[in-house]
């Protein structure tokens, strides 16, 4: 039998269908939102245990906790740093090296980890490398040995130097220079490198000298400083461009006025120290975080005496003089030199930087440099043919007088160097002298 169904039933089953299909739908987006909520909401920026992370000047490795819920990845990393993964997945240990940091700056880098958009920041910082308080020579003195004891508090310092070539400094006493000659009789044991002991009332005779490296004819003259000069002067006429040896650095560092004024002491018998600031650093310690010494050696020629068994009439026996006390000065070196010092907040590349600039007759500076320029304090230090002392002090200034005595005093030479021998074997010897660094 067939039954007519009414239109509204048929309505009413069609709705029901919709309707379910409509909630089991629901539940679909449903579940889908509350599973993508739930994703968002694990997606966490990656941490670290430890950040920033601090390493000494000499560098180093260490070890981090890096935690993460998902992949993570390392954008740039700047050359003096390295790390164990670039990229990796949940929580790891991370290893990070740093190369040594030879700069007087501090330095700093941040690298960035990404996890999905999501950035964070870890900070790595390096101390700048520390100074240590110790000479060394300013190229033109010839080191055989040098040592100290401590003294008072194991503060103050006993220094014994053993040298070859002395260098010949007239600021406390104008005689020194006019004792440097050939054949001249001196102490190897000095009172200080500022003084030497000459034995007189002895009558020299005649001696053989020869120019190096002009091959002009040889000389024999009585041993004084008037002879020596007047054969010198035949030397400086027939002097060319060539030279016996030129010699400059690029910046050598010192932390300290009392390391300054170990390396001037040591090497020059001068108080730098006092030279830079006018007070010695016992009074007042250098301002400035680094300090940096540029100096020249410019050896024009030397004097040379030829080997023979005595230089003097009189009959001089080597018991008469202690610890083989005796000798002669064997060779006299004819040149010049210059120092400059620059001290600076700034780090010692970027000073270098400038010297460096101004050395090359630049005149253009960038804004950074010229904030180094007018930040630094300058000195140019050096003594002249007569002895006088010469001092420029500034910034520019002092580096630009530096460089025109670097390049326009080709012919300003005088004796700033000697080398002695054994009176008695005739064996080259060293001189040695002693000072106290409190």
């Amino acid at each position: 039998m067939y039954t007519a169904l009414h239109p509204f039933a048929l309505n009413n089953n069609v709705m029901n269908m919709i309707m379910k299909k409509s909630i089991f739908l629901g539940m679909l987006l449903s579940i889908f939102m509350y599973l993508s909520c739930s994703d968002n909401e694990s997606i966490q920026p990656v941490s670290f245990n430890q950040n920033p992370v601090s390493f000494k000047a000499a560098g180093g490795y260490q070890k981090i906790v890096l935690t993460n819920k998902g992949r993570w990845r390392v954008g740039s990393i700047p050359e003096w740093i390295q790390v164990d993964q670039t990229s990796g997945v949940s929580t790891t240990e991370l290893g990070i090296a740093v190369y040594p940091n030879n700069d007087t700056e501090k330095r700093e880098a941040e690298i960035i980890f990404f996890n999905e958009n999501l950035t964070t920041k870890l900070l790595i910082t390096q101390d700048p490398a520390e100074i240590e308080m110790r000479f060394y020579s300013l190229g033109f003195l010839s080191i055989d040995d040098y040592r100290f004891v401590l003294g008072n508090n194991n503060v103050e310092r006993k220094y014994n130097f053993e040298i070859s070539n002395l260098y010949v400094n007239p600021a406390d006493n104008p005689q020194f220079k006019d004792m440097i000659f050939v054949g001249n009789l001196v102490g190897r044991k000095l009172d200080s490198n500022r003084k030497i002991t000459e034995y007189k009332g002895y009558t020299f005779i005649p001696i053989t000298v020869s120019a190096s490296p002009y091959m002009i004819s040889f000389a024999s003259f009585i041993p004084s400083r008037k002879n020596q000069e007047e054969y010198v002067d035949r030397i400086r006429s027939a002097m060319s461009d060539q030279s016996d040896s030129f010699y400059s650095n690029g910046g050598s560092l010192y932390g300290s006025h009392r390391q300054l004024n170990l390396i001037g002491r040591g090497n020059l018998g001068v108080n730098l120290d006092e030279i830079i600031s006018g007070k010695s650093y016992r009074d007042q310690e250098m301002v400035k975080r680094n300090g940096l010494i540029f100096f020249f050696s410019h050896s024009a020629f030397s004097l040379i005496m030829d080997l023979q068994l005595s230089v003097v009439k009189e009959d001089l026996k080597q018991s008469d003089f202690t610890d083989n006390e005796l000798c002669r000065i064997c060779q006299v070196m004819y040149g010049r030199y210059g120092v400059l010092l620059v001290e600076s907040d700034y780090s010692d590349s970027k000073v270098r930087g400038i010297v460096n600039k101004v050395l090359r007759e630049e005149s253009q500076f960038t804004k950074e440099e010229l904030l180094v320029l007018n930040e630094m304090v300058a000195c140019h230090f050096y003594f002249d043919k007569e002895g006088k002392q010469h001092v420029t002090k500034g910034r520019l200034d002092a580096i630009k007088s530096y460089k025109d005595q670097l390049f326009k005093g080709e012919m300003d030479f005088y004796p700033y160097q000697f080398a002695v021998i054994d009176n008695f074997n005739l064996g080259p010897t060293s001189m040695g002298y002693d000072f106290t660094l409190p």
